[in-house]
């Protein structure tokens, strides 16, 4: 079982979800989006964030665009290794 991060522990989402952030400004989605679902992850163990919190609700949604993001970038590249040379 996980265990529940303490309100203290609040720099450890942060400081995921600022990475991933970084991530997704030099276009790493896969890493991102498994990063974002981390941070999501991590936060529903701190007492601080409840599910209408508004940096919950704010990472669920960028990690729900990173996730969409990982998915264009592995069609696009299927589309290319498919394409006839």
């Amino acid at each position: 079982m996980e265990k529940k991060l303490e309100s203290t522990d609040r720099s450890i989402p942060g400081t995921r979800y600022a990475f991933a952030e970084f991530l997704a400004s030099v276009f790493q989605y896969h890493t991102d989006s498994d990063l974002g679902k981390r941070v999501v992850i991590e936060m529903t163990r701190c007492p601080v964030y409840g599910a209408d919190h508004p940096d919950m609700l704010t990472t669920l949604n960028n990690a729900a665009y990173w996730t969409k993001r990982a998915d264009e970038q592995d069609r696009s590249s299927d589309e290319a290794d498919s394409e006839p040379h």
